[in-house]
């Protein structure tokens, strides 16, 4: 018999669904709750990678289709908390003249009571109304132990992006009145309608009496129901999809209509599912078929030339990587420009074929480099044949504005690029390497779920963090290999969220490639025990009968007995760990980390020796100029790498009085993004790889001052090297700069005094006996303890000492010693009380960092394993609908870095009542003229408005104080409130604020604001500053 036909006229009468208004449209609870099951069998059979779908079946006794019969069922389920009085109560919209519209009387009229008080009550709340019910569904129908029967019920709790807090499920099975559960007739007829509406769920999911027993003796864990929740939330979002599933229409009073209720049955809802998932075009899996790794394969995936074979360290990870047996952790660790992205591409591929997974996430550590990356990843995905399109999605904060990846965006709306899921075998494009952006799975919450994500760091780390909607980045993250480059970049406040990052992903049996040039040991074993934990937390026993029912004779009645889970517990923690070590100073290094074992492998490095004499250079000034003016006599090109940006812009002052505007070029963060682009685009112009003083794009003389965005984008490279003084493995990476492209035999397109590496450090005001004492604002970046450090590993206690640094022969044995105990012994005597003061006050800063991390940071995966926990006890914190405190996406990003709450503004040009961009700010291309007036009484056309977009700078962090914080915010808004209210629906420009810029009668080109009685500069050639009187 027909499902829907079994149902009662109560079932029917249950809303799910309304139009806010008064038109008459809505959506029974039966319908939302088939459209989600349906769409959840669609998203596993056509959707769903072959890891994730293999995690699911573990947990069920190593069968997929139960695994898919228990999904299947949790969708639709998820919303049978509406199957409340409260919840029937609630008003469903407002009329045109403002009363609230409410449809109980639907279940009233079909003999459901419900109490009118209930309309203003707030708790529970439908999810965990949802929870209990299911709990006491299983636990009173099958005869379900509590335990499993809340593992899949906190499933179902969650479903809102928010865990519920245990005291709030406890109070909503005490509450009977709200749930339907009083002991009167009333309550039995809720009791009956909420299990007839179970019971249809079980029925689409085709879940059986013996499914159910067998079930019930399977432990779903922690990290397996939060993606099993992100799946669900999924399956419930495209079913809330209106332009996907539409409400029906309403019957206010008798009578039959084609969109009652009655009028739908199995076949129409089958067919309603199948055309809302061909419309909707999701991007299949990508698992392809594991690629035969050899040199003409990477030639071609990597567009290389004709007899470029792959370098050591490449054909080793492509080693590794074909003979993994287990998903297992990958460090490389490479000197700059070893290749270590392609290393790491090649691997992904092959990792990912291998092990099912259903796409790729490569994290950076800041949107430059993420840019830049973007475009690498794109052209490797061009140049890998597919069958079907793959989606991308680039995830950042300004992502609206890489022209690379809006040019896809736009590609893929024009063309609506079709899939398997929506076209038959023949139909579908093979081969072509078809890269698209899902219109579907765009934003912050769904971005990403594409196949390929190339993002900020932030967006991994985001998955170890307390916030709402966990469970679908959880949901993206474990289908993938996971890609994290610059992995040496993050203070110890990030590394807690990395490693807790890294264990839930050993948990879910997730590939990881980690990439660094200048990687402490201690971090390296960090990073390694951290995944091996999560990898730990897998290993018990599993049940290899296909339907579980040999499991109900062998288990007890009540599920998992003490002493099973205490054997657990022992087999995870004896997880034996063969270690083949290399030395200590082995490099380049990979290291392979499975859940039994940890190998090593080293490799000979490819790139040439570079020997780059150092040496302290005074921080005067004037001693800079006249260094530069003597090393630069014959030409060249020298970098100035400042910690600050503050020091960068006074170098740059100085050095442009000396030498001219023409030969000194200035980069830092404080530029607009429209100018720091450009800045960028002409170094690399300038001084990438493929220019040359015969092809006439090398300057023949050229200074670059900048910030530490010259050591993390920029693929550049300086003949001579001036530094302010930093950590050992970030002065590393600045020495990369110098020399790091071949020029000519011997060096000889170099000026011949330049043709041996040098580099000068400076940011040291005293060199003193007692210690050296560093320039003001260096050691607000950088630890005092670290830097002395520094001085003391290059045999630099004075200023006449020198040394010389092998590159990349001396970057192992550098970064180990200054990471290790043996750097105390080569501080000097008389440096040992101010070292020692530096190392406590090192020690309390990182104490801090770590205590602070905790605030947010998610739960061990490995401890909630062993003591059986749900996903009740997922947070620590309660996050609850309403909660002042939940932490949304933006709130996010700055909790797992730890940074300084700053603002942007776009900076534009006051003239008179209006404004206008900034005079040298335009695009010819799109037609925007330099310096064009902006409306302020209407929208901005689509291209300036993209422009206008782009001219955002942050404040400096003196202005951006959390005490004045809230007042900055208000100065700003009602200096820019005439002029950005016709601008708020333009996605770009939504929310904006606006700092207008006064141009200096007495200086053309420079332009003043004041904020917070504080005088702020803009200029081309310097970007912003706090003006200088």
């Amino acid at each position: 018999m027909d499902a829907v036909a079994k149902l009662s006229r109560r079932a029917h009468s249950l809303w799910a669904k309304a139009a806010p208004d008064e038109e008459e449209a809505w959506l029974p609870l039966f319908i939302h709750a088939s459209d989600a099951a349906r769409t959840m069998a669609r998203l596993w059979d056509g959707w769903l990678s072959k890891s994730a779908r293999s995690l699911f079946a573990r947990r069920c006794g190593g069968n997929e289709e139960l695994a898919r019969k228990c999904l299947v069922f949790l969708a639709g389920a998820h919303d049978i908390g509406k199957a409340t009085p409260i919840f029937q109560a609630k008003p469903c919209g407002r009329s045109n003249d403002g009363e609230l519209l409410s449809l109980s009387w639907r279940p009233e009229k079909a003999g459901l009571y419900i109490d009118p008080t209930l309309s203003s009550a707030r708790r529970p709340t439908h999810p965990i109304a949802g929870q209990v019910l299911v709990d006491r569904y299983l636990e009173t129908v099958f005869a379900w132990p509590f335990e499993p029967a809340d593992a899949l019920g906190s499933i179902v709790g969650a479903h809102h992006g928010n865990v519920p807090e245990r005291r709030r499920v406890g109070e909503a099975f005490d509450d009977t009145r709200a749930m339907g559960n009083t002991p009167d007739a009333s309550g039995q007829a809720w009791r009956s309608v909420q299990s007839e509406l179970l019971d249809y769920a079980l029925s689409m999911a085709r879940v059986t009496a013996a499914d159910a027993l067998a079930l019930k003796t399977f432990s779903w864990d922690v990290p397996t129901e939060s993606v099993a929740c992100g799946l669900v939330i999924m399956a419930d979002w495209i079913a809330s999809n209106q332009d996907l599933f539409p409400l029906i229409p309403s019957l206010s009073s008798g009578g039959a209509r084609a969109g009652a209720p009655a009028a739908w049955d199995d076949a129409a809802l089958e067919m309603r599912a199948e055309h809302a998932w061909r419309s909707l075009c999701l991007s299949p899996s990508w698992g392809g078929e594991q690629p035969k790794a050899s040199d003409e394969w990477f030639r071609t995936r990597f567009g290389l030339p004709d007899g470029a074979d792959p370098r050591s360290i490449q054909r080793a990870a492509m080693e590794i990587a074909e003979q993994m047996e287990e998903p297992s952790l990958l460090v490389i660790e490479a000197p700059m420009g070893e290749g270590k992205t392609e290393a790491a591409l090649a691997a992904a591929e092959i990792m990912g074929a291998r092990f099912g997974c259903g796409g790729v996430c490569v994290a950076l550590p800041t949107m430059a480099t993420t840019d830049a990356m973007f475009g690498r990843v794109h052209r490797w995905l061009e140049r890998m044949p597919t069958h079907d399109p793959t989606s991308i999605y680039l995830a950042h904060g300004k992502a609206r504005l890489n022209e690379e990846y809006q040019g896809i965006v736009r590609f893929s709306r024009m063309r609506h690029i079709p899939s398997s899921t929506c076209l038959t075998a023949e139909d579908s494009p093979a081969g072509d390497g078809l890269v698209i952006v899902s219109d579907w799975m765009q934003g912050r919450k769904k971005g990403m779920l594409a196949n390929f994500v190339v993002c900020t760091i932030d967006q991994v780390l985001m998955g170890a963090l307390e916030m709402r909607h966990l469970a679908m980045r959880h949901l993206a993250l474990a289908s993938k290999v996971v890609v994290i480059d610059e992995c040496h970049a993050y203070d110890s406040y990030m590394q807690q969220y990395l490693q807790r990052v890294l264990e839930w992903l050993g948990a879910w049996g997730c590939p990881v490639i980690l990439l660094s040039a200048t990687l402490p040991p201690h971090v390296r074993d960090d990073l390694v025990a951290a995944y091996r934990n999560g990898r730990e937390a897998r290993r018990v026993p599993l049940a290899s009968s296909a339907d579980g029912a040999s499991l109900l004779a062998s288990l007890p009645r009540g599920g998992r007995s003490r002493a099973a889970r205490a054997r657990e517990k022992r087999l995870a923690s004896a997880a034996p760990v063969s270690s083949v070590h290399t030395g200590d100073d082995s490099y380049p290094l990979l290291t392979i980390a499975s859940a039994s074992r940890v190998e090593q492998r080293a490799c000979s490095p490819s790139s040439r020796e570079t020997v780059v004499d150092v040496a302290l250079l005074s921080d005067d000034i004037e001693e800079l100029t006249s260094l530069l003016e003597r090393e630069l006599g014959d030409g060249g090109v020298a970098g100035v790498v400042c910690d600050t940006v503050t020091r960068a812009q006074a170098v740059y002052r100085a050095v442009k009085e000396r030498f001219g505007v023409d030969e000194v070029v200035l980069t830092h963060a404080r530029f607009m993004d429209l100018d720091r682009m450009e800045n960028e685009s002409r170094l690399r112009s300038m001084l990438g790889p493929d220019a040359t003083r015969a092809n006439g794009r090398r300057p023949k003389r050229l200074i670059v001052v900048g910030t530490q965005v010259l050591e993390q984008s920029l693929d550049i490279d300086f003949d001579l090297l001036v530094t302010d003084v930093a950590p050992v493995d970030l002065l590393l990476q600045r020495l990369g700069r110098v020399h790091r492209h071949a020029r000519g035999s011997g060096e000889c397109d170099r000026p011949a005094r330049l043709r041996h590496a040098q580099c000068f450090i400076r940011g040291v005001e005293r060199a003193g006996e007692e210690g050296p004492a560093f320039a003001t604002g260096i050691t607000r970046v950088y630890d005092a303890a670290s830097l002395m450090e520094t001085l003391a590993l290059m045999h630099l206690c004075d200023r006449a000492a020198a040394a010389e640094i092998s590159l990349p022969g001396d970057i192992a044995r550098l970064v180990h010693t200054a990471y290790s105990p043996k750097v105390a012994a080569m501080i000097p005597l008389s440096w040992q009380l101010r070292y020692e003061e530096a190392c406590a006050q090192r020690q309390r800063m990182i104490e801090d960092k770590k205590l602070r991390a905790e605030i947010y940071l998610l739960p061990s995966a490995k401890q909630l394993i062993r003591d059986g926990k749900t996903l009740t006890s997922l947070f620590a914190r309660a996050i609850e609908d309403g909660s002042k405190d939940r932490l949304n996406e933006d709130v996010g990003q700055r909790a797992v870095r730890d940074t300084q709450e700053t603002v942007e503004v776009l900076l534009v040009r006051r003239e008179g009542a209006g404004v206008s961009l900034l005079p040298w700010i335009g695009d010819e291309r799109s037609g925007v003229a330099r310096g064009e007036e902006l409306p302020t009484m209407y929208e901005p056309d689509w291209p300036l408005a993209f422009v206008l977009a782009q001219c955002a700078v942050r404040l400096p962090l003196s202005l951006c104080r959390p005490q004045q914080l809230d007042q900055l915010i208000e100065e700003l808004e009602d200096g820019c409130e005439r002029w950005v209210a016709a601008w708020q629906e333009v996605p770009v420009l939504a929310g904006r604020l606006v700092l207008a810029l006064d141009e200096r009668d007495d200086e053309p080109g420079a332009f003043e604001a004041t904020l917070l009685d504080q005088r702020l500069r803009y200029t081309r050639e310097e970007g912003l500053s706090t003006a200088h009187r």
